[in-house]
């Protein structure tokens, strides 16, 4: 973790070995905005997260896609309470530590629903919300791209209507820089989501049959454990579990 800190230019001071935690300069908002997609992208690889995500979708019938969407999103706002951070104190948790605190503000909401729903096989974006009109961003949530829709969505866990667009200006950062893969499925109309050989070859370009393949397995690997990070005016505490 001090290794990426130190990429993004915070100059990371641990202060604490349990729970792991350090101080770090936050110059601009896109430091900020990496750090969330950091937990996003890790956490993504956390087993006990997949086990959760697939106990939540099981009621669902297979590709019910948007049954998927909601019962996730139902299950953020029915056992994360929105709380505002402390006052001059500002804290970004890992998903891990959102569900088990059971409270988090917006950054906490969108790191456990992209996290979730990226589980779920979902492409997500990063959305800041212009609440304002003075082109300054004071909210964060998620948008997940519907697959056989081909269309991007709202998920606003800490709102009461999760799927309204949003009134004001709003825009979107990719997960990566550059489109990944999933994201690709955007332009083609949103075919099957997960890790399929059959749209990756299509993609590359080298698809010369139509024979569906079937699900790989996903490779198994030890998860980036990070957790929170907490703000006191320009200082962020960062904690791992």
């Amino acid at each position: 973790m001090e290794q990426f800190l130190n990429a993004i230019g915070v100059e990371p001071v641990k202060v604490s070995e349990t729970p792991e935690a350090y101080s770090i300069r936050i110059k601009d908002l896109s430091q900020t905005i990496e750090i969330i997609k950091k937990f996003i992208k890790d956490y993504t690889k956390d087993l006990k997260l997949r086990f959760l995500v697939a106990k939540l979708i099981e009621p669902c019938p297979s590709k019910a896609y948007e049954c998927y969407i909601k019962r996730i999103v139902s299950f953020i706002r029915q056992n994360v309470k929105y709380v505002n951070d402390p006052p001059k104190l500002e804290t970004i948790q890992s998903p891990i530590r959102t569900l088990e605190y059971g409270i988090g503000d917006c950054d906490d909401h969108t790191i456990l629903a992209g996290t979730l729903l990226r589980i779920a096989g979902f492409p997500v974006k990063i959305a800041l919300g212009d609440i304002n009109h003075d082109g300054k961003y004071e909210h964060v949530f998620i948008k997940v791209l519907i697959p056989n829709k081909g269309k991007w969505i709202t998920v606003d866990t800490t709102s009461k209507n999760p799927f309204k667009p949003k009134p004001y200006p709003v825009k979107e950062i990719p997960l990566y820089d550059e489109p990944s893969t999933l994201e690709k499925l955007e332009e083609m109309n949103g075919e099957e989501v997960g890790f399929i050989l059959d749209w990756i070859r299509k993609i590359l370009g080298k698809d010369k049959d139509k024979t569906k393949k079937q699900p790989q397995p996903p490779k198994e690997g030890k998860p980036n454990l990070l957790i929170p990070i907490l703000l006191t005016g320009f200082i962020f505490w960062l904690f791992r579990r």
